[in-house]
């Protein structure tokens, strides 16, 4: 309130000095003006009256002696017999009559004096008797004797009016002409002593504007007095005739007591400056500030300690000079009102010039009204970081090159082509989930009559997966040299018995923890009686020719459970035109975005609604179906197809 009162203090002042001269002036200005305008609507009031009174005036002497003339034109025509004529002017007559009294009335209306009004209106009357006598005459068309006529027209009340008209005329005539000289010289009069006014009005006002600057300077030079003692460091201010009205004066007590809460104030600043910079010393990595420009506005111990340069060397410097220019370079060049954090690494030399990688953190700091004021930089060391992953990237580089070859070698182990037999089209399609698969399958002709497969699926994935998977399907293999596993002539084998000895063997071969399910057959190409074990695999489908499908359900639990279970052998006469397929787990197991599973059933639906294809094509159209069913998601298991077809 005191604030709003000292402007409003001043401005009053400042509009004295500046409005005074001016409102004076226009007040002389306007009361010369006002008297002028008002004197001069007088007198042209005055004036228009008398110009109405002799323009009337000048009418009715010029209508009479028109009205005359019309008079004198009918008592012609009359005379030359010339009737027509004779009506016309006595027309011409009447309407100059008209015009007479006409301007009469407007002549008394304009102020026409009493006197002269009815001496005016006594001519009239006899002028207008004798003009109607003559017109009836004249309309009578009588034989009168026109010398008679003419003697009574020129009579002395013709010429009475004539004479009373021009001496009214004259009379107004000069009084006019005396006004509009009278006019001229109140104009002179008047503009003479609106000069004067004006005159008197700028001395005035002048005179006003010095004595309100004066005041106004000598307070203000009394200021500037103290001001210049405050500068000096001194808190009395001297000189100052204080009155109930003086806001310079007020200015002045306002300054002495904000410089006493400036004092206090400084110290507070101090007292926050040393916390501020304590805080900075607390945090165990660099930090430091610039302002806009890039100048350096503070830093912490770390920073001094990071570069080996200290405070008398560092305020005042531009950043760049110290540290990299990238660092420095404001994080918001576009959007400088984001209160984001920057994050960005760098390589940044040290004290003892070692080059270490560092991760930056940068973020605008504001003022108080919400603009920024500068870049607050944090600085972390992460060399040792970056070391520890570079370590880790080599090893899951050299890890990477390991499994790629472990996988070349367990496709080694995978046919590298199906025997060619007239009566069985054979395919196969194999898509591991990882670079290791724990499915493995092989396809082997055991004689001219008998051609023998089988599918196995170890538990889990990756390297231990892979490596009992391809110790198995070595084991198992016809080239194996286990004669434990053959009969006859050592080359057919009973898909019960490799199950029955590969599951007492397998805790003494293999990797512990683990099982696997497997899927072994033997087709007789003669007769195409299939002969086959299952432990824990999924079923195959066998699609017959008529669309019709079934599943080979038959057998007992996965392998490597139970060493004291026992498997079970089961036949299925197979047709011409049969298609049978095997499969992985990791098929039917496919799950899409909801949590919904191909299953054995949509396996069998496809194949039954594509029955008619062969089997190489039924098989990719199965992937795809399973694939397509995932809504793009990757596999989650290992996939293993085997496709057999019967051609006759």
């Amino acid at each position: 309130m005191r604030v709003r009162r000292f402007r409003i203090g001043i401005l009053a002042k400042m509009l004295g000095v500046a409005l005074a001269p001016v409102v004076i002036l226009l007040l002389s200005m306007g009361v010369v003006s006002h008297s002028l305008k008002v004197s001069t609507a007088y007198v042209k009031q005055v004036v228009q009256i008398d110009e109405t009174l002799m323009t009337n005036t000048v009418k009715m002497t010029l209508g009479v002696y028109r009205w005359d003339d019309d008079l004198d034109g009918a008592i012609t025509a009359m005379q030359l017999h010339q009737k027509d004529k004779a009506q016309l002017q006595i027309e011409a007559a009447k309407s100059e009559k008209d015009a007479v009294y006409t301007a009469f009335a407007n002549a008394k209306l304009a102020g026409l004096s009493s006197i002269d009004g009815n001496t005016l209106e006594k001519q009239l009357q006899h002028f207008s008797r004798y003009s109607h006598y003559i017109i009836q005459v004249i309309q009578a068309n009588r034989n009168t004797n026109f010398e008679q006529i003419q003697s009574i027209k020129d009579s002395n009340n013709y010429q009475l009016l004539s004479m009373d008209l021009v001496k009214i005329s004259t009379h107004y005539n000069v009084r006019f002409h005396e006004k509009m000289l009278l006019l001229d010289h109140s104009l002179i009069a008047f503009r003479l002593t609106l000069y004067g006014a004006l005159a008197v009005g700028f001395v005035l006002s002048v005179g006003v504007a010095i004595y309100l600057a004066r005041a106004m300077v000598r307070q203000l030079r009394c200021l500037v007095f103290n001001l210049e003692r405050v500068a000096e460091g001194k808190r009395e201010l001297k000189g100052f005739g204080r009155t109930s009205n003086d806001e310079i004066g007020d200015a002045a007590e306002a300054l002495l007591n904000t410089l006493t809460a400036l004092s206090t104030l400084e110290e507070d600043l101090k007292d926050e400056l040393e916390f501020r910079l304590s805080l900075l010393n607390a945090i165990p990595v660099p930090v430091f500030l610039v302002n806009l420009n890039g100048r350096l506005l503070g830093f912490n111990a770390a920073f001094e300690e990071f570069y080996g340069r200290w405070q008398q060397e560092l305020m005042g410097k531009y950043a760049f000079e110290v540290v990299s220019p990238e660092i420095v370079q404001m994080p918001f060049a576009v959007d400088n009102e984001s209160s984001s954090v920057v994050v960005q690494e760098v390589q940044e030399k040290d004290a003892s010039g070692n080059i270490r990688d560092v991760l930056v953190h940068k973020a605008n700091f504001h003022r108080t009204d919400g603009s920024i004021a500068g870049q607050i930089s944090i600085l972390m060391d992460i060399t040792e970081q970056k070391r520890a992953e570079r370590k880790i990237q080599e090893n899951n580089e050299r890890m990477r090159n390991e499994l790629e070859l472990a996988e070349s070698l367990q496709r080694a182990f995978l046919p590298s082509g199906f025997p060619d037999i007239p009566e069985v089209k054979l395919t196969w399609k194999y898509m591991p989930s990882n670079y290791l698969a724990g499915d493995m399958f092989n396809v082997m002709l055991l004689d001219e009559q008998h051609l023998g497969f089988y599918i196995l699926d170890v538990m889990g994935h990756g390297i231990s997966a892979a490596l009992n998977a391809i110790a198995i399907n070595y084991f198992i293999r016809p080239d194996g040299n286990n004669k434990e596993l053959t009969m006859d002539d050592y080359r057919l084998y009973h898909p019960a018995g490799v199950l029955n000895y590969v599951n007492q063997k397998f805790g003494d071969f293999f990797l512990t923890e683990s099982f696997f399910t497997i899927f072994y057959g033997v087709l007789d190409l003669a007769t195409m009686e299939l002969v086959y074990a299952r432990g824990g695999h999924p079923a195959p489908v066998l699609l017959h020719k008529n669309g019709v499908t079934e599943y080979l359900d038959e057998g007992d639990m996965p392998l490597g459970l139970m060493r004291e279970a026992s498997y079970q052998e089961f036949t299925k006469l197979l047709k011409k035109g049969d298609k049978l397929v095997l499969y992985s787990d990791g098929l039917t197991e496919v799950i899409t975005p909801d949590k919904e599973l191909f299953s054995m059933g949509r396996l069998a639906d496809v194949m039954r609604d594509y029955k008619e294809l062969p089997i190489d094509e039924l098989i990719n159209l199965v992937l795809t179906a399973a694939q397509n069913y995932t809504a793009g998601s990757p596999l989650n298991d290992d996939v293993t197809v085997i496709g057999l077809e019967l051609t006759t």
